[in-house]
């Protein structure tokens, strides 16, 4: 008994903490431009360092942490700066690059969490990657769409048209999201990346962000250059604008990231963050401590998000304990876990499809589970500890998340 009271002390702790989070400098020594950056879990991250000159091939960098970015390292060089790193697990990740000193550009891949690298394709698929599982991924530069289904070895081309294309995202492997500018597009293919289908051309859009299959975001500017947060609520389809920025300022926003589909942050120019936690409706400006132009941002879960900007500007802002409605479905009538606390099995009831993972409580993955729309019974990991742990559901139409105890077994 006295372990369990520990144990609902410190998720109380966790689910009702009045703190204020701020964004946090984590931002390693040095000048160069950070383009993007990507955290797989709550330790592990990687940043694109681009020379600001690009005078010299060894000048542009790959970081990487294992502490949160309280340290950081430079494991590898790049004469390309492009703008793009992406893990679809925690061992298989990509970035785009040259692979030596003589110019040949093209892929590298890791498959042991970046520990090592190696270059697998001298062709340039494009600047921007998105994969769905470690053997399909997509990429886009100019007017073509490139996508591998061999973990990146070979790649095929789809031109879409006149349009310079500087965003990609797909929610599965058939369905998937492109937006351009210079001829502005933003389209979507429900087949693998085999045929695009215009949506709408009312808007240059320079990143997009779908917290659900549902519910998406995309950041850009409309057709008198006015700089806009837009918004989807069926599957894609149609898009609204839910923000506007009041004076023209082409490239102003360039990144939005998502931790369900209420809670949002976008970044721009000139230090510009701005959060949304009432689904777009309103949207706040929060204090980056910088004016230096941002160009990503990244909320790899609940527990926190990460920024990434020029001159060197790395920013990360814990997120658990700020917000009880972003950690509680225990009244969401389309999903429920029972018994809570839990010793060896849990049953999930809900009346949508997705996906259940249990999470640690400082954001490491322990285990996920596909859910259908019905009542499951699931065994919990038999490694598993007693104590708090987060269980997020990735339903059909948005995110849920709800604390689970494990006692003693």
């Amino acid at each position: 008994m006295k372990n369990k009271i520990i144990f609902i002390v410190i998720a109380s702790q966790l689910l009702f903490s009045s703190a204020i989070a701020q964004w946090i400098d984590i931002s390693p020594d040095t000048i160069l431009n950070f383009k993007t950056v990507f955290f797989r879990d709550s330790y592990n991250g990687y940043a694109i360092g681009c020379d600001p000159v690009q005078s010299s091939w060894s000048s542009n960098w790959l970081f990487r942490t294992t502490d949160n970015g309280a340290s950081w390292t430079a494991p590898v060089s790049s004469e390309l700066c492009a703008p793009s790193v992406y893990f679809p697990n925690n061992d298989v990740g990509y970035f785009l690059t040259n692979g030596s000193a003589t110019g040949s550009a093209g892929v590298n891949k890791t498959t042991d969490g970046g520990n090592t690298w190696s270059f697998i394709n001298s062709t340039l698929p494009g600047e921007h990657l998105f994969f769905v599982n470690e053997n399909i991924g997509f990429a886009c530069q100019a007017n073509e769409v490139s996508k591998t289904v061999d973990g990146g070895i070979t790649w095929v081309n789809k031109n879409i048209g006149v349009s310079v294309l500087d965003a990609i995202f797909f929610i599965d492997k058939d369905t998937g999201y492109i937006g351009g500018w210079y001829v502005s597009k933003l389209a979507k293919t429900i087949n693998g990346g085999d045929d695009w289908t215009d949506i709408t051309t009312d808007y240059n859009i320079h990143a997009i962000h779908f917290p659900s299959s549902k519910v998406g975001y995309a950041v850009g500017e409309n057709l008198m250059n006015i700089p806009v947060i837009i918004k989807t609520t069926d599957w894609g389809n149609s898009w609204s604008e839910v923000h506007t920025v009041a004076a023209p300022d082409i490239f102003f926003f360039s990144s939005i990231s998502c931790i369900n589909t209420n809670t949002c942050y976008a970044v721009g120019k000139y230090g510009t963050i701005l959060k949304t936690e009432d689904g777009g409706s309103n949207w706040v400006t929060e204090s980056s401590g910088t004016a230096a132009n941002l160009h990503s941002v990244h909320c790899p879960n609940y527990n926190a998000c990460y920024v990434a900007g020029d001159s060197g500007v790395l920013l990360r802002k814990n997120i658990i304990g700020t917000s009880v409605s972003q950690l509680s479905f225990g009244t969401d009538a389309r999903v429920s876990v029972s018994p809570n606390p839990a010793h060896t099995d849990i049953t999930v009831a809900t009346t949508v499809s997705g996906k259940l993972t249990i999470f640690t409580t400082d954001g490491r993955e322990i285990q996920d589970y596909a859910i259908s729309n019905t009542t499951t019974k699931l065994s919990l990991p038999s490694h598993l500890a007693a104590g708090p742990y987060i269980c997020r559901f990735n339903g059909d139409d948005g995110l849920a998340t709800t604390l689970l105890l494990v006692c003693e077994r």
